[in-house]
């Protein structure tokens, strides 16, 4: 499961170190913002393409709730990754993705978009923000996922207008 995950939000997802995330889509943000969220454990798939086993092509797609302070369901994460490099059954730890998410916060109004690269066997990897709608909607920045937690996928957004 917790491979499943890298490789997806690797791709693909939260837990929080500070308050929960609750935006307006009023205005877009004007000064930077950190925060995290964790998600526990996903509505899942794995897409065996191609040959069987691990191949290029093979996909996963993930769903779940994200988690704000206090484990407050504080939005939701929406995603998928495509295999495309995978070196053999004996090397899959380098076996990487191309993955993109979308973070709903609030009510589903305010998005979050990122998207990179993820790796079977990393302990964390990054991710870039590439826009948003509502309160995000000029935003940029990065997401750091970290697998370590055994409560979830931590996603520690830094984000800049």
């Amino acid at each position: 499961m917790r491979k499943t995950l890298v490789v997806a939000l690797s791709l693909s997802a939260l837990f929080v170190g500070g308050s929960a995330v609750w935006v307006s889509a009023a205005s877009a943000i004007t000064a930077p913002e950190h925060f995290t969220l964790v998600g526990p454990d996903t509505e899942e798939a794995n897409i065996d393409l191609g040959d069987p086993g691990p191949s290029l092509g093979d996909q996963f797609v993930f769903s779940g709730p994200l988690n704000g302070a206090g484990r407050v369901e504080s939005g939701r994460v929406d995603g998928h990754c495509i295999v495309t490099s995978n070196p053999g059954p004996s090397d899959q730890e380098r076996q990487q993705c191309f993955a993109t998410a979308t973070i709903g916060i609030e009510n589903g109004e305010t998005e979050i978009e990122m998207t990179g690269v993820g790796r079977i066997e990393a302990e964390d990897v990054g991710f870039a923000v590439t826009g948003g709608t509502g309160k995000y909607a000029n935003v940029r920045g990065q997401v750091v996922v970290d697998y370590t937690d055994e409560r979830g996928i931590k996603l520690k957004f830094n984000l800049i207008p």
